[in-house]
C-alpha cells in the first residue's frame, strides 16, 4: 500500500521538493541502519540545501496532515461530515499519530500498557471505552523488559499474548523495521514509549531530524491505517494551577503539536477528600473528530496495582455510556415515526425521563454526525431565538423500527417531577395518561398551528 499524497498547502515548487525528499528516503531506507544517517546528510547535500532550507522543508512537512481550508459553503459542509475517522477505541482514540505528553513519574506508561492490554482482549479499557481486538505493538524504550514485565505483573494485566508484541529498540532512521514489524504482526495500535528516546534522547525545535521523525510516524499511520500513540514529556514548571500542564508545557511543542493528528495532556491531582489520586486525560488538538477540544477525562487510581477506572468527563454529570444509550433510544423514537416531525419538547416529553435541554443537545449531535439519517427544518410563525422540528430521511418510512426502553406511545409518561435540563436521563417514571403530541407538520397553513405552536 502506498502512502497517501496529502494536501499540505504546499506551492508547487516545495511539492517537488517534497517528492525528491521522498524518493531519497526511500533510497536511504534500502541502506544497512548503520549507514542511514550518513545517507540523510548526503541527501541533504544532493537536493542542494543548506541546514536552514533542509530544516525549513522539514518544518513544513512536519505538519502532517495539514488539510487545505474549505473554500466554499459546500465544502465547509462536506468537509465536517467526512472529517471523522475511525475509531480504534471508541470516544477516546482514531487512526493517527496522537501524543500523549505528561510529567515524569504520573502514570503514562501504566495508561499505555492499560490500553494494550484493552485492544489486545477486545475488553472495555478503564471499564468504559469500547474496542475491537486488534493486535498491539509496544516500541517500550523507557524500560527495560525487565521492569516492564513486572509492570505489567504488578497492574494485573492480563493481554492477549497473541495479540500483543513488543519491540525494545528503536532510532530515527530505524523506518524500515519499524514497518516490517507493523506488517508482520497487522498491529492496529502501536505505542512508542517515549518520543524522548526515538528521538535519540534530545529533541530541538529547529532540529530537522526530529521533525523528520514526526513526519514519517504520520506516513507510516496513513500508509498501514493505524493508531500510533506516542508518549512525551512536559517542561517542569512552578506557575500551574493545581498542576494542570497546557500546550505550551510540551517538550519540543513546535514539532510535537503541530505534527500529530490528536494529543492529549495527562497528570495527576487529588481531588478534595479522596484518598486516591484521580487522573486527568485532557484533549488539546483533535483532527480525528472523535472527542470534543476541552474534554477532560478522569480516572481514579488504584495505589496497589496502578490500574485507572473511569470515573466520569469533568464538569459534567451523565456518563458517556448513558449519552450513547440515550442518543440511541431518540435516533430510534425518530426512525419509528418517519417522517412525522417534532419538536425536542415532544421528542423529550415521549422519552422520559430524558429533559429538554439534555434532549436538544442529543438532536444536535445526531444532526451533526456525519452521513447522519436525522433532519431538521426551522419551526416558522415564532419570534425570537429559532426553533427546529428534527424527523428521520431513510426511505423506509416507519418499517422494522423499535423504540428501546419505552412504553406504549399511547402511555404519555412524562419525566419525574424535579427533573431539570441538566440532569442525568436515570430515574423513576411517572405515568400520566396524555394523547402523544401531534407531529409538527409545517408552518402556520397546518390547521392544528396553533396547538403544535404551545408546544415548541
Amino acid at each position: 500500500m502506498s502512502t497517501p499524497e496529502y494536501d499540505f498547502g504546499l506551492d508547487e515548487s516545495t511539492k517537488e521538493e517534497k517528492r525528491k525528499l521522498d524518493d531519497g528516503l526511500a533510497e536511504i531506507d534500502k541502506l544497512p541502519l548503520i549507514r542511514r544517517s550518513i545517507g540523510l546528510i548526503q541527501l541533504q547535500k544532493e537536493l542542494d540545501y543548506n541546514p536552514k532550507q533542509f530544516d525549513r522543508l522539514i518544518n513544513l512537512l512536519a505538519k502532517a496532515n495539514e488539510e487545505k481550508p474549505p473554500e466554499g459553503f459546500e465544502a465547509l459542509v462536506q468537509y465536517v461530515r467526512e472529517r471523522r475517522t475511525s475509531p480504534v477505541i471508541k470516544d477516546l482514540l482514531s487512526q493517527g499519530l496522537t501524543v500523549v505528553a505528561g510529567d515524569g513519574g504520573t502514570g503514562k506508561t501504566s495508561l499505555t500498557f492499560q490500553l494494550a492490554e484493552a485492544v489486545s482482549t477486545g475488553s472495555k479499557f478503564a471499564d468504559q471505552f469500547e474496542t475491537t481486538p486488534a493486535d498491539a505493538l509496544v516500541v517500550e524504550l523507557d524500560e527495560t523488559y525487565l521492569d516492564a514485565g513486572k509492570k505489567f505483573l504488578q497492574m494485573g494485566l492480563v493481554p492477549d499474548p497473541e495479540r500483543i508484541h513488543f519491540m525494545w529498540s528503536f532510532n530515527p532512521m530505524a523506518f524500515p523495521e519499524l514497518r516490517q514489524k507493523v506488517k508482520d504482526t497487522n498491529a492496529k495500535l502501536v505505542i512508542i514509549d517515549s518520543l524522548l528516546r526515538a528521538a535519540g534522547g534530545e529533541i530541538k525545535t529547529s532540529d530537522a531530524e526530529f521533525g523528520l521523525l514526526i513526519y514519517r510516524l504520520n506516513d507510516l499511520a496513513a500508509e498501514l491505517g493505524v493508531a500510533i500513540i506516542v508518549i512525551h514529556h512536559i517542561t517542569k514548571s512552578k506557575d500551574r494551577r493545581n498542576n494542570e500542564p497546557t500546550k505550551e508545557d510540551i517538550y519540543g511543542s513546535a514539532y510535537v503539536f503541530n505534527g500529530t493528528a490528536d494529543a492529549w495532556l495527562f497528570w495527576r491531582t487529588k481531588e478534595d477528600g479522596e484518598v486516591e489520586d484521580t487522573f486527568c486525560l485532557k484533549r488539546i488538538k483533535d483532527r480525528s473528530g472523535i472527542v470534543e477540544v476541552g474534554t477532560v477525562y478522569q480516572f481514579s487510581g488504584n495505589s496497589e496495582d496502578r490500574r485507572m477506572t473511569f470515573k466520569g468527563i469533568r464538569d459534567r454529570t451523565v456518563s458517556l455510556e448513558q449519552i450513547a444509550t440515550d442518543r440511541e433510544r431518540v435516533k430510534q423514537f425518530l426512525l419509528t415515526h418517519e417522517p412525522a416531525k417534532f419538536t425536542a419538547k415532544q421528542v423529550a416529553e415521549h422519552n422520559p425521563p430524558i429533559t429538554l435541554g439534555y434532549c436538544k443537545n442529543l438532536l444536535r449531535e445526531l444532526f451533526g454526525e456525519p452521513l447522519s439519517v436525522i433532519r431538521r427544518e426551522k419551526v416558522t410563525g415564532g419570534v425570537g431565538r429559532p426553533s427546529y422540528a428534527y424527523f428521520a430521511v431513510t426511505g423506509k418510512g416507519a418499517k422494522g423500527a423499535k423504540v428501546p426502553n419505552s412504553a406504549p406511545l399511547s402511555t404519555g409518561l412524562t419525566p419525574p417531577e424535579n427533573s431539570s435540563d441538566s440532569s442525568s436521563s436515570q430515574g423513576s417514571l411517572v405515568n400520566k395518561t396524555q394523547p402523544l403530541p401531534l407531529p409538527y407538520i409545517g408552518g402556520e397553513d397546518d390547521p392544528h398551528w396553533p396547538k403544535r405552536r404551545e408546544v415548541i
